[in-house]
């Protein structure tokens, strides 16, 4: 355990061990005519690049459109294991309009498969937040908690936002209706308690920012 946060603490500061270097390499990010420098865990989750990618440009990862080699944009929850990436890979970083985010890879269109890969993204970028509360020092950079406080509160009011819209789908008699009902009712239940989880997760974790940006 030990060794996974010290290799997890190399990463967030941008020296990788050599042990730590086989899973990670280097990309280089273009973001408004700027070139930036951030490292790409190959085995860690989409959520955990982004959440770099906010620490060094301030772009929130619901708004962020990153595409690699100028293609096609990478989904919130793409496999970074998958994409064979090596050092020096460069990426373009757009922020999106309000309301026109990158929608995560879903098993089907289907409105509660949808949300439904929601809400791992969600869950992902929580595990993302907190493994960086872990092995970052907070104290070096007076704007950083501020910085992860709005990211934080913005992710709180997401969830909530995604719950009304579970509690729309469930309302929804002729909706239940036209699929599998039991089945979909079970799964936009299971939603509904999955999200209820992260708010909680991020109420903790507003109420320890907010106490460090109050020091």
């Amino acid at each position: 355990m030990k060794a996974f946060f010290q290799q997890a603490k190399e990463l967030m500061e941008g020296k990788p061990s050599k042990q730590c270097r086989q899973a990670v390499v280097y990309t280089v990010l273009w973001y408004e005519k700027s070139k930036h420098r951030v490292f790409l865990d190959l085995g860690a989750t989409m959520a955990s690049f982004q959440l770099s990618v906010f620490l060094v440009t301030g772009v929130l990862p619901a708004r962020q459109k990153i595409l690699l080699n100028n293609s096609t944009p990478m989904e919130p929850n793409a496999d970074l294991s998958k994409l064979f990436l090596q050092d020096g890979v460069e990426m373009t970083l757009e922020q999106l309009p309000w309301g026109q985010e990158v929608e995560p890879i879903s098993l089907t269109k289907h409105l509660v498969d949808r949300i439904g890969s929601k809400c791992i993204v969600m869950e992902e970028q929580a595990n993302a937040l907190e493994a960086l509360l872990l092995v970052k020092r907070l104290d070096v950079d007076a704007e950083l908690p501020k910085k992860l406080l709005s990211l934080t509160t913005f992710m709180h009011d997401a969830a909530q936002k995604l719950l009304l819209k579970v509690d729309e789908i469930e309302g929804e008699e002729p909706h239940r209706q036209a699929r599998k009902v039991e089945k979909r009712r079970k799964d936009v239940l299971e939603l509904s308690f999955c999200i209820q989880m992260f708010v909680h997760k991020m109420n903790s974790v507003l109420d320890r920012l907010e106490r460090m940006s109050q020091r």
